[in-house]
Formats: C-alpha cells, sequence, structure tokens
C-alpha cells in the first residue's frame, strides 16, 4: 500500500499549528512524518518511512492527530500521548467536574481554571497535572472531545 505521506509544505501547516498551539517543541514534532488518508491526519515517527518505502501498511504505527485536518480537531489520543510536551491551551478540571468530563456533560467555564489557556478552542484537558483528554472550549463551556468508545452511557 502506498502511504499517503503529506508534502513538506502541507506537513509544515501541521507542525506549526502543533506547535502554535500547544507548545510543543519543534524538535520532538520535527522527528516525526504527517500522514493525511481523506480528512483524517496520522502522525508517525520519521524512522517508520523505510518501512513504508518497502511497501508496509505503517498505518498502525501511526497516532491519528486530527480526525479532521482541515479543523485541526485533535483526538484525545493526540492530546493524551504529547501531554507531557504540551505547555499551553490547557485547561484544569476540578477535583467535582471530573465526572462530568467523562460523561460528556459540559461544563460551565466558571468551574475550570482556564489560567493556561491563551483563545477559546481546541485545548488539553488536565486533572491533578495529568492530561487526560482535549475538549473545545468556548465563551461558556468546555465541550469534551473523548472517542466513541469512552463515551457514558445515558443509563449509567
Amino acid at each position: 500500500m502506498k502511504i499517503p505521506f503529506c508534502s513538506p509544505a502541507h506537513a509544515k501547516r501541521y507542525i506549526s499549528y502543533v506547535h502554535s498551539r500547544y507548545g510543543i517543541p519543534l524538535s520532538l514534532i520535527k522527528a516525526h512524518r504527517w500522514i493525511q488518508h481523506n480528512e483524517s491526519v496520522w502522525m508517525v515517527h520519521a524512522l517508520a518511512q523505510p518501512l513504508a518505502d518497502a511497501g508496509a501498511n505503517i498505518f498502525s504505527l501511526g497516532l491519528l492527530a486530527f480526525s479532521n485536518g482541515s479543523s485541526f480537531e485533535p483526538t484525545s489520543h493526540f492530546i493524551t500521548g504529547w501531554g507531557k510536551h504540551i505547555a499551553m491551551n490547557i485547561v484544569t478540571l476540578d477535583p467535582l467536574h471530573v465526572d462530568s468530563f467523562f460523561q460528556r456533560k459540559k461544563i460551565g467555564r466558571e468551574f475550570l481554571d482556564v489560567s493556561r489557556v491563551l483563545s477559546d478552542g481546541w485545548v488539553a484537558v488536565s486533572f491533578e497535572g495529568v492530561v487526560v483528554g482535549s475538549g473545545l472550549l468556548t465563551r461558556n463551556h468546555l465541550i469534551t472531545n473523548l472517542p466513541p468508545t469512552l463515551h457514558a452511557k445515558e443509563n449509567e
């Protein structure tokens, strides 16, 4: 399978966004290659390139970074995977609202520590210093962005 690696110019959009939005060091981001298939964007370490060149399907080695590459909607897997390197646009949950986050309930902005948020939009969400997911911060709320398998059932 031919892997659809992004051109350097196209990859630069993702590199710039990740660095400017979350403060992840460029030296770490540039050690990766970007793959786009339809709207989804994966990140894979550059060391996987020879495997792809040999015909291996390396999608399983990658980390799905954006479920929609045109709107830069990050996946929670990407945000939690890079959590220890994220330096900005981090919302901190208080203990009373952790369950609400995992139950996909909107959380009022007044219940969040937004001191490390530079602008509304996609943010990393932390609790007690650990990044636990991502969400969309609006003027009034945090809307969780968890993968479907983590969604709480309504009757639980």
